[in-house]
């Protein structure tokens, strides 16, 4: 009667642990070893009155990027890519050396144009969110441009899932490190 009882209760204990869902893959891009819980960095970008880029980027702890774009970038729907090991790195210090841990939660604004941006770090188990628009402190911007120029740049991305892609990209182009401003003459 015990080794039946033991018998039985190694098969289930073998069975149990064959059922257990695993996080590591040999292919990192593939998308059953991506699960929530292993996102290190994430920016949400919403959109605005014009053709702001409206897209979410996450990055796991396997330097895989997932972006999912709703519009205004040069493909739409899921796609991803593998980061280099320096590009992981760099992104992790400048995180690190800019304390993004220690920021407030929300930064607020009372300019409706501009689209509200988040953007999560994840660190020992703790995930820490910083929401705002302009009014945020300047190593908050930096590293929000940091992120986007994963997002945005089209080089070595892979469709996963398509919504309407497109292989041109016809909108406009900008210079992030100008402001134009036109002035309208008053008639009166």
């Amino acid at each position: 009667m015990k080794n039946i009882l033991f018998i039985v209760f190694v098969l289930f204990f073998v069975a149990c642990k064959s059922t257990k869902p695993t996080t590591e893959s040999a292919d990192s891009s593939s998308e059953h070893a991506l699960n929530p819980e292993d996102v290190v960095f994430k920016i949400k970008k919403g959109g605005c009155f014009g053709t702001c880029p409206v897209y979410t980027l996450r990055i796991y702890k396997n330097a895989y990027a997932a972006l999912v774009s709703e519009k205004n970038l040069p493909h739409t729907g899921t796609l991803g890519k593998q980061l280099t090991k320096e590009t992981y790195s760099e992104l992790k210090n400048a995180f690190e050396e800019n304390k993004f841990m220690s920021f407030d939660d929300a930064y607020e604004s009372n300019i409706p144009d501009l689209p509200l941006i988040k953007i999560s770090y994840s660190k020992n188990g703790t995930v820490k969110t910083v929401s705002g628009k302009r009014e945020r402190p300047p190593a908050i911007h930096k590293l929000q441009f940091l992120l986007e120029n994963i997002a945005e740049n089209s080089e070595g991305w892979t469709v996963i899932e398509s919504d309407n892609l497109s292989t041109e990209y016809n909108g406009p182009q900008y210079d992030k490190s100008k402001v134009i401003v036109t002035i309208a003459a008053v008639h009166q």
